[in-house]
């Protein structure tokens, strides 16, 4: 790995000769206030994707395991022109990851 894109963040590794970030997504929250302006800039290869890296990047307190958010999402190409906002509506879910380690000497 040779670090991250400083547009999207993506991880750059050395093997890979070439990058092209994915296309540019507007999420507007109600957390956003009324003015789209201030919506989140979210990389991703489709508005769905968008939706769920904003998500995992705003949901610091993981309100949205307990609840759903409505969210608007727009490719940042169409803003403000003449794009029209599609609506999700965002959840989480909490998911328990078992391990397993084998004892070598089989002791208690």
């Amino acid at each position: 790995m040779t670090g991250r894109c400083n547009t999207c963040g993506e991880y750059l590794w050395s093997w890979i000769k070439s990058h092209k970030c994915h296309p540019a997504w507007r999420v507007w929250s109600e957390y956003d206030g009324d003015n789209p302006d201030h919506a989140s800039v979210v990389y991703a290869h489709d508005a769905q994707a968008a939706v769920e890296s904003w998500a995992e990047d705003v949901d610091e307190n993981w309100t949205l395991i307990d609840s759903a958010e409505t969210v608007k999402v727009m490719s940042e190409d169409d803003y403000p022109r003449c794009g029209e906002w599609k609506t999700f509506e965002v959840c989480g879910e909490a998911a328990v990851d078992f391990h397993a380690t084998e004892k070598k000497d089989g002791g208690e």
